[in-house]
């Protein structure tokens, strides 16, 4: 066979090859597509990772559905925030009686406004957190954080509980807009999905999202896009490298490589807000909320209570552990609590917890406290 020959069949097997490949990579992308379009499959597929939120997301959307929440709005800084001026609004309809909203002008829960500069003779808490800080499920006055503004005339409890942030977006908005209140106390409410959070850039929306580097935290997709950013990219984006993604973040779970990742990850962001709190002077204080599924009689400790405990153990920071205290209340079912967040009973055992820990442990000095 002549070289020219020999080149042309060589030439062929390539192109050949190449169309293959390209047929192959078609028919997988439109088997994906079908996947990821079909609510049932994709329900029972999807996991804790970027792409199954960002599908499920894309999904609301094409249905009309609102941004992430009808509470919330797009924000470049942080992902969302409360609306603000929200004014008695109907939410949480799954509560039997439903509950409302309200909302400052600077988008924190609850009606009263707060100047930066804090009134004469006043001392402040600011409350950090996610759904559970900000109380959803129940009205304005029964989170804890009103709950304890009862109790401490002479102080103003902010609550700056937003749904579904992670760790990472808690020290955004502290740095952002928190520290601008000058608290005296700030309180972090932990809860162990907010670790998993940590690991995202993508949850109830597009958020923010930290890389552990040499020089420490580096931030990435930043700022974060909008609404109609994402929808636009979303039909070129490849859905068969989305599927192979949430297969491996899947497996990565398993094994127990995300686990490593995200603690690894979540100290470092907590030791930062511990940061900013000492530099403008403010005591901290973590707080452990357990969820409904951690107030059942007699399961072991949950992973997540061991990592808060022995993390502020070993900054030998001040910190309260709710859930030992939910469990010694007598004749109380898991369910008794709220599902799946907590109710008006579960805030108002917490916010007097918390204030007799105060109490006890001398925490904001010279400050009247009403039993």
């Amino acid at each position: 066979m002549s070289y020219g020959k020999e080149c042309i069949l060589m030439f062929k097997n390539y192109f050949y090859g190449f169309v293959y490949f390209v047929w192959f990579l078609v028919f997988f992308e439109l088997v994906a597509r079908l996947i990821v379009s079909n609510d049932y499959i994709f329900n029972k597929i999807k996991g804790i990772d970027d792409s199954s939120n960002r599908l499920e997301w894309v999904h609301k959307k094409v249905k009309g559905k609102e941004f992430c929440d009808t509470l919330a709005i797009y924000n470049s800084t942080i992902g969302w925030a409360l609306q603000p001026n929200l004014n008695h609004v109907e939410a949480f309809k799954n509560v039997v009686g439903g509950k409302y909203v309200c909302t400052n002008s600077k988008g924190i829960r609850g009606e009263d406004e707060y100047d930066y500069s804090k009134p004469k003779g006043k001392s402040r808490i600011l409350v950090l957190g996610d759904s559970f800080t900000f109380g959803e499920e129940v009205n304005d006055i029964e989170t804890f954080s009103s709950v304890l503004q009862e109790k401490l005339p002479d102080v103003e409890v902010i609550n700056f509980g937003v749904f579904g942030y992670g760790h990472d977006q808690m020290l955004i908005y502290l740095k952002e807009e928190g520290i601008k209140y000058k608290p005296d106390l700030i309180i972090l409410g932990f809860v162990g999905d907010d670790m998993r959070r940590n690991l995202l850039s993508f949850r109830d929306y597009a958020k923010p999202k930290f890389f552990l580097t040499h020089d420490g935290l580096k931030l990435t997709n930043y700022p974060v896009p909008n609404p109609s950013e994402i929808l636009d990219k979303e039909i070129i984006k490849m859905k068969f490298l989305d599927l192979v993604n949430i297969l491996v973040e899947k497996l990565k779970w398993r094994m127990g490589i995300n686990d490593s990742k995200m603690e690894k990850l979540s100290i470092v962001i907590l030791d930062e807000i511990i940061k900013q709190s000492e530099e403008i002077g403010a005591e901290v204080l973590f707080l452990y909320i357990p969820t409904c599924y951690e107030l059942a009689p007699g399961i072991p400790k949950p992973k997540y209570e061991k990592f808060f405990v022995d993390y502020c153990s070993k900054r030998d920071i001040n910190y309260l552990n709710l859930r030992h205290n939910f469990l010694e209340v007598d004749n109380m079912k898991r369910e008794d609590w709220g599902y799946p967040h907590w109710n008006a009973k579960a805030h108002s055992l917490a916010g007097r917890i918390i204030f007799e820990y105060l109490q006890k442990n001398h925490i904001l000095k010279n400050v009247t406290m009403n039993n």
